[in-house]
């Protein structure tokens, strides 16, 4: 049979296009293999925070914190970590052994769970731009931080490399591009000295940012490292209200211009010029392009990527009164990061761009499901036997008198007790139940909480609800 030239060079075309599909971020023979998709950064836990040891944030976050993210489908994690918490000195190399302890407790955890976890040396005590700095200080720090990932090797080695990655350094900011890589190559080096399978991930130099991945060196062997970029676009939502943003007040438009011609038209000169570099038009469209170089990136050097954080802070919604913008945000970012192939991991846990607030309450459960597909409104998630009970109407509302209906053999029902407690297992509130249908009275704040029903002292049926 006969090709034509056009054919064969259609042809090549294909293969090409097919070849380049399938080696985004899949694993090739003597790499180990790393589930990164879904992920979530567990967040002002052992890094942005007061504390200065780990026993002052050693009830913070717990094994039912960690069973919770799970439940709503996250399979990986990014640990970041604060060198003065985690360490109490590094020259000389001084532990502390109770944050040692949770960070030992949190691999474990994913190790049982078959979940991921990527530590991440997220803020060291030095200022980044000294230890990136072209003089003695600066070669004398970054041997310090070398020194640690050596001492950090000797106490997590012994895990399974599909369980545990590491993240050497977050966010580099330094003097130059070659300061960067040398660095990096000599971090990547010290724990190769020991760990020649284990996956370990970088980003480049100015905050992990997409565009300045031109300028990053990878070493020659490449096959168990993962690349990884920060992805906080539209930044007026991400980050409103802070840094270069901060004391302006714009509604903001998501699809789209983010900026629109009447939300300019309220701010002055000096406000619009200072706005401006934050502007732009953000769709599913627009953001896959602004992602393109991240996957030209990995198919150039035959390289895993992945999409170390991204989210939004609450500063707009607390503004405005809106949260609907920011799921609309969320269900694009994440439609195209999984269009594309891209793990992703959201900043974050906690705090004003956590998905939690401080009192272990779902902010917005929309967001859950536009990240990992889990609809909280709707699943009661009943655990169990076969025992029936129904609560309704679903999802509540605060202050809300809901029915609960126990089907449950009359003997059952003489010894039960409907038990309310949030994932903190604070007891909400307490009814006997004497009847198949009873009522109960929901909490004034919104949140996730669990019912669990007790007989005998033994919970014999258990379900979450949201109220909203």
């Amino acid at each position: 049979m006969k090709y034509s030239l056009l054919n064969i060079v259609f042809l090549c075309f294909l293969l090409c296009a097919v070849k380049v599909t399938h080696a985004i971020n899949k694993a090739e023979p003597g790499q180990t293999t790393y589930n990164m998709h879904k992920g979530i950064n567990i967040s002002t836990w052992i890094v942005y925070t007061s504390a200065s040891d780990g026993s002052e944030v050693a009830d913070y976050f717990t094994k039912s914190h960690f069973d919770e993210l799970i439940r709503l489908g996250f399979n990986h994690f990014r640990l970041p970590f604060s060198e003065k918490i985690l360490y109490k000195s590094i020259s000389p190399i001084v532990r502390d052994t109770v944050s040692f302890r949770l960070v030992h407790n949190f691999i474990g955890w994913c190790q049982e769970a078959g979940v991921t976890v990527a530590l991440n040396y997220h803020i060291p005590r030095v200022a980044k731009s000294t230890i990136g700095g072209d003089n003695a200080t600066g070669v004398a720090e970054r041997n310090k931080i070398v020194n640690v990932w050596n001492d950090l090797s000797l106490a997590f080695g012994h895990y399974p490399n599909e369980t545990l990655a590491y993240e050497i350094f977050n966010e580099p900011n330094f003097s130059s591009n070659t300061i960067w890589n040398s660095f990096a190559n000599s971090m990547i080096s010290k724990i190769r000295e020991r760990e020649q399978e284990r996956i370990i991930i970088l980003g480049p130099n100015g905050n992990n940012d997409i565009s300045k991945l031109p300028y990053l060196s990878l070493p020659a062997d490449k096959k168990n490292l993962v690349v990884s970029v920060h992805f906080y676009a539209p930044s007026a939502l991400s980050h409103y209200n802070v840094g270069g943003l901060k004391g302006i007040f714009v509604r903001l438009n998501y699809p789209g211009q983010i900026f629109t011609t009447e939300a300019l038209a309220e701010l002055t000169q000096q406000e619009r010029d200072q706005i401006q570099p934050h502007s732009g038009n953000f769709t599913v469209e627009t953001q896959k392009t602004r992602l393109q170089p991240l996957l030209d990136f990995a198919t150039t050097n035959n390289v895993r990527i992945r999409c170390g954080e991204y989210g939004a802070n609450n500063e707009y919604e607390k503004a405005y009164n809106d949260k609907d913008i920011k799921v609309r945000y969320f269900q694009d970012v994440v439609q195209v990061f999984d269009e594309l192939n891209i793990p992703h991991c959201l900043w974050g846990y906690k705090s004003s761009f956590g998905i939690f607030n401080d009192a272990d309450e779902l902010n917005d459960p929309r967001v859950v499901q536009a990240i990992t597909g889990y609809d909280i409104t709707t699943v009661a998630n009943n655990v169990g036997n076969s025992l029936k009970l129904k609560v309704y109407p679903l999802p509540a509302k605060a202050n809300q008198t809901v029915t609960i209906e126990a089907d449950f053999e009359q003997e059952i029902l003489q010894h039960a007790v409907v038990e309310m407690y949030n994932l903190s297992g604070i007891g909400i509130s307490s009814v006997v139940l004497t009847n198949p249908i009873t009522r109960i009275v929901m909490p004034d704040k919104q949140g996730v909480y669990i019912i669990s029903v007790k007989s005998k002292h033994e919970v014999i049926k258990s379900l979450r609800l949201v109220v909203m």
